[in-house]
């Protein structure tokens, strides 16, 4: 059915308005009233449920529910179709009982709900109750209906919460109107045009398979097994009312610079057809509507396996000269190890690395305000918003200027400078993986979503061993490891690597050689590593208390423990303005900075 109602009677919309709906829950996002204010929310389960952010979305909207079983660490986004002033279709059972299509979503939600988190899901539902999903603005309404914006933007805010929530999969329920006998019974759709649109279809036929099993096994035999892709319903769905709108374009973005197209695999169901007054019925019938929930349950359950068991420890800390600095503790678990490594050699200072434990923790790419030079809008902006704060282990700087870094810079579905074929690169997985490699051959994995790209210049270790060129001049040095603040002959430095078992190991010093930088991440089994940036000014790291308890050192800086030697001495933000040099208030990325950094939070 369609997304919002007009002036139109009884039955309201037909099956080619389903374009508007699948570009705006699977590819259209939010206008700028819509995009979260403090970055990226980086929601994960808490003891009981809540809002994500309740001045975007309205009351009731937007709702995380833990898992009620083992946590799996994976997160399902339930789209119940309609809303608020948007009932969807009014149609009659064949017993003359009156339904709305917006009551009917949300009932299977809500018991495809219980299900999830049963099986450990932690569930997002884009509405819980009779209301809309946006907090909408009076000019959105008039004569007691959603305007063409108000609708449109009630749809988008549905991408924004399910983008907000990182999730995994994301599911729409809703239910056909205006068909005929020869379009009854299920329909699912998908999308093919987006980067993981095998994933798309995937899903899409899971869900289509297991609806009309699950409602056959209930005595409901019901025609077709379409699987269609939303192409199907473009050209017709071209009409006065919404062909002007940029989020009826059947493909990512648009034209508007404001969409924030959902950043996961994701796939519509319609289980029936409320034309037809005995799938009617169906629908009205609470043992079918748990029989479609349960079928949806399925679907998402053999798309998102189980994730593998709890990855080893972090690496030993035997390492010959180096001393543990300060842990990072959840639950008395230590999430986070740091250490410190004596000095490499003359005139060099230690080195800090520290370790992130993959299976509870997550890598987050932000944008600064800056860097990497487009205005967003992002989910994941230039300070730590107050709901990732919840979850805020750690946090350190990212690469060179993109102008600097011989690489490119994806994240949030927006391509801000091109990848590079060849390039070191960070990937972060939609999934909350992560892996490190040169861009085409090691990475990314083909059956995997990417949600953020950093790369910087070359591996500085590929395959357990360094990848040191040696420069017979300054000149040769600059051109691989980049230009060194004011000549100083040791400069700060930065890099990440990985382990052969996915953990991730930052190092960082103030005044340190590239095989030093190095050789502290060999020591600690890093099979890949690429350098991050340099000069003392950019070099910086931190660890958060709460949630986390931090052990070994007292935290400071409004809860923020600065990790590398010095680095109060050098906190300052720094950036080129023109042809000069600036230096802006000092920046612990819980505060805005110029320069796009990472967090580490826990899952």
């Amino acid at each position: 059915m369609p997304p919002y109602r007009l002036a139109i009677p009884e039955i309201r919309g037909t099956r080619p308005f389903l374009a508007w709906l699948v570009a705006g829950i699977l590819l259209a996002g939010c206008g700028t009233s819509l995009t979260a204010k403090h970055g990226r929310s980086s929601v994960r389960p808490s003891v009981a449920p809540h809002a994500l952010d309740r001045a975007v979305f309205a009351s009731g909207a937007c709702v995380l529910y833990p898992p009620a079983a083992a946590d799996r660490h994976q997160i399902v986004f339930l789209d119940a179709g309609h809303g608020g002033l948007d009932p969807g279709a009014v149609v009659r059972t064949q017993s003359g009982q009156r339904v709305e299509e917006a009551d009917l979503t949300l009932k299977v939600a809500l018991d495809a709900l219980s299900l999830l988190r049963s099986r450990g899901f932690t569930v997002v539902l884009s509405r819980t109750g009779p209301g809309s999903v946006a907090k909408l603005r009076p000019r959105e309404i008039a004569g007691g209906a959603f305007t063409s914006q108000g609708a449109r933007d009630d749809l988008a805010a549905r991408d924004q919460c399910a983008n907000q929530a990182r999730a995994n999969v994301l599911v729409g329920i809703y239910f056909d109107a205006g068909g005929t006998g020869q379009s009854a019974g299920p329909v699912t759709t998908y999308d093919p045009t987006r980067t993981f649109a095998e994933r798309n279809l995937q899903l899409a036929e899971l869900v289509q398979a297991d609806v009309l099993n699950y409602l056959s096994a209930s005595g409901q035999h019901l025609p077709g097994n379409r699987v269609v892709q939303d192409s199907a319903f473009f050209d017709s769905a071209r009409d006065a009312t919404v062909a002007t709108d940029p989020v009826m374009l059947l493909g990512p973005g648009g034209t508007d610079s404001t969409l924030s197209p959902s950043a996961m695999p994701g796939a519509v169901i319609e289980p029936l057809s409320l034309t037809d007054p005995f799938e009617a019925s169906i629908a009205a019938s609470p043992s079918d509507q748990r029989s479609i929930a349960a079928a949806i349950a399925a679907a998402v359950g053999q798309f998102l396996p189980p994730p593998a068991g709890p990855a080893p420890s972090l690496p030993s800390s035997s390492v010959p000269g180096q001393t543990l600095f300060a842990q990072n503790l959840v639950n008395s678990v230590p999430l986070v190890d740091v250490w410190r490594v004596s000095s490499a050699g003359v005139g060099q200072g230690s080195i800090t690395v520290a370790a992130f434990d993959p299976a509870r923790t997550e890598l987050v790419l932000h944008a600064g305000s800056i860097q990497p030079g487009s205005n967003g809008p992002w989910l994941n902006g230039p300070e730590v918003g107050p709901a990732e704060r919840a979850s805020l282990l750690a946090a350190f700087n990212a690469g060179f200027k993109v102008t600097d870094s011989r690489g490119g810079w994806f994240s949030e579905v927006q391509t801000v400078v091109p990848l590079v074929p060849g390039a070191a690169s960070v990937v972060i997985y939609a999934d909350g993986g992560v892996d490190i490699g040169s861009w085409g051959t090691e990475v990314p994995a083909s059956n995997r979503v990417v949600a953020s790209v950093r790369q910087n210049l070359q591996l500085l270790i590929d395959h357990g061993q360094a990848q040191l060129q040696s420069p017979s001049n300054e000149y040769e040095l600059e051109q691989w490891w980049g230009v060194a603040f004011q000549a100083a002959p040791l400069v700060a430095r930065s890099a990440l690597g990985i382990t052969a078992n996915g953990t991730l190991v930052w190092a960082a010093g103030t005044d340190v050689s590239i095989p030093a930088l190095t050789n502290a991440l060999l020591a600690h089994g890093v099979m890949r590593a690429l350098e991050l940036d340099i000069n003392a000014p950019l070099v910086r790291g931190f660890l958060y208390s709460n949630p986390g308890t931090i052990s070994g050192a007292p935290a400071v800086e409004d809860g923020a423990l600065p990790l590398v030697e010095d680095q109060t001495q050098t906190a300052a933000d720094f950036t080129t303005a023109g042809s000069g040099s600036a230096v802006v208030p000092h920046c612990t990325y819980i505060t805005s900075c110029s320069r796009d950094f990472f967090t580490v939070i826990s899952r």
